[in-house]
């Protein structure tokens, strides 16, 4: 299995230095420059694989999640996404672009928009990227004025799949608005823990099902 390891001084890794994280393993499908070590393991294992979060109860911390290689989305799967295919690595193994499911959102009252989703393991707080997003309801430091509801849902779906109400808890309802450049949707990981999220690397899908 390939591997690659990278140095950075991004912030945002250096926090989790200081929580003794020393490192983050990376499992996008897309054609990025860190390679997805999943993808080259042996028959079934690295065509599709599941990740889970658990949330802490109460003062118990660091609970374990899951990730399953081989993992098979269940009939009664909530939403499927499909990613853009983008091409084939050295190795053969097809490359779907995770950072670029169609999704639809609506933020309040404002008209439902669809477009780039990316579903996003490692990082704890919502993102709402794009000019398209610049009159969405924000209170301090760019974050979606609380209380605003949100909706979410597959394309062409005739239900909302997912809602919550927009708060401060990272990995829960914390939505950041970055009003510039094109639009894209950064889920941030609470769909891990609201959801089992199973990648299928020979379709280019997404699943979303409850755990």
């Amino acid at each position: 299995m390939p591997f690659q390891y990278v140095n950075t001084t991004n912030p945002y890794i250096q926090q989790w230095t200081g929580r003794k994280i020393f490192g983050i393993l990376g499992i996008g499908t897309g054609s990025g420059d860190l390679t997805n070590p999943l993808m080259a393991m042996p028959a079934n294992l690295g065509l599709s694989w599941s990740v889970h979060f658990e949330r802490n109860i109460s003062d118990r911390i660091g609970r374990l999640g899951s990730l399953v290689l081989g993992g098979q989305a269940p009939p009664e799967t909530i939403m499927v996404f499909q990613s853009p295919f983008v091409g084939k690595n050295i190795n053969g193994a097809l490359l779907w672009n995770d950072h670029a499911s169609n999704g639809c959102w609506r933020f309040g009252v404002k008209p439902e928009w669809c477009g780039n989703t990316w579903f996003d393991s490692g990082f704890t707080k919502m993102r709402v990227k794009g000019r398209v997003f610049a009159r969405l309801p924000q209170g301090a430091n760019g974050l979606l004025r609380q209380g605003t509801r949100v909706e979410f849902a597959a394309p062409g779906s005739a239900y909302v799949g997912h809602r919550f109400v927009s708060g401060d808890q990272a990995s829960r309802n914390y939505v950041r608005v970055l009003p510039k450049g094109a639009g894209v949707v950064n889920t941030g990981n609470s769909f891990y823990f609201d959801y089992t999220v199973t990648y299928n690397v020979a379709l280019g899908k997404i699943y979303l099902s409850k755990s």
